[in-house]
Parts: C-alpha cells; sequence; structure tokens
C-alpha cells in the first residue's frame, strides 16, 4: 500500500518524525493514515487503472493503423524525456531502486522511442 511504496520510493522515510526541523526533508509515513492522502491515493489508483487501459487500447491501435506508430513513439519519448528531468530535479537516484529506474529511462526507452523518432525522422526526410 501506500507506506510501502513511499518507504521504497524514499529510503529515508520514517514512521513518525519527532524533529520538526527535519518535517520538509523527511518524507512522514504516518502522513498515509490521513484522510486527504487516502483520499489522493484512491485517485492516483484510478488514474493508474486508466493508464492500463491506454496502455492496451494503444496496443491494438498500433496493430490496427500502423501509421500511428510514429505519434505514439514522439509522445512516449517526450514523457520519457520529462520522467529523466524529474528524477534529476526531484528524486533521490543514489538509491538502488532510483538508479535503476533512471538507468533504464537512459538505456531502454531512450534509445527504443528516440531510435524510432531518429528513424522515422531520417525516412520522412529522404521520402
Amino acid at each position: 500500500g501506500p507506506k510501502w511504496l513511499l518507504k521504497s520510493a524514499d529510503p529515508d522515510a520514517k514512521e513518525k518524525i519527532e524533529d520538526a526541523s527535519k518535517a520538509n526533508t523527511t518524507v512522514d509515513l504516518s502522513d498515509t493514515e490521513r484522510k486527504s492522502f487516502v483520499v489522493l491515493w484512491e485517485i492516483f489508483g484510478i488514474c493508474y487503472e486508466g493508464y492500463t487501459g491506454f496502455t492496451i487500447s494503444t496496443l491494438i491501435c498500433l496493430f490496427r493503423i500502423p501509421e500511428t506508430r510514429p505519434i505514439f513513439a514522439y509522445s512516449l519519448f517526450a514523457l520519457y524525456l520529462y520522467k529523466a528531468k524529474a528524477f534529476l530535479t526531484t528524486f533521490k537516484t543514489d538509491n538502488p531502486q532510483g538508479k535503476g529506474k533512471f538507468m533504464s529511462i537512459l538505456f531502454f526507452y531512450w534509445p527504443c522511442y528516440g531510435g524510432y523518432c531518429l528513424l522515422h525522422l531520417i525516412e520522412h526526410y529522404l521520402s
């Protein structure tokens, strides 16, 4: 649930923060019990389910209408450019999980989507 997710995203998270000076720099896991957090958690869960539906519909679209592949590749490449920027500015990449996610963006998603976009641009330019 939410505690596990926060703990895995930030290994320095604490169950309860006693020192008020650390409240802005340390993730407080006890916040996951607040009603506002529970509501946000449910909203994000709905969004994630929508994302799953989008992924499935994209897959169907890519096979049924191949002309849409470049559009999806460009949009996903832009998404992973933003995700890398977010990792560098927001998240800690010094823990193994954060570093692994960042490396998968650099060495899998960027080459796959970026390579496809580059090939498509070359093909479009030559035709």
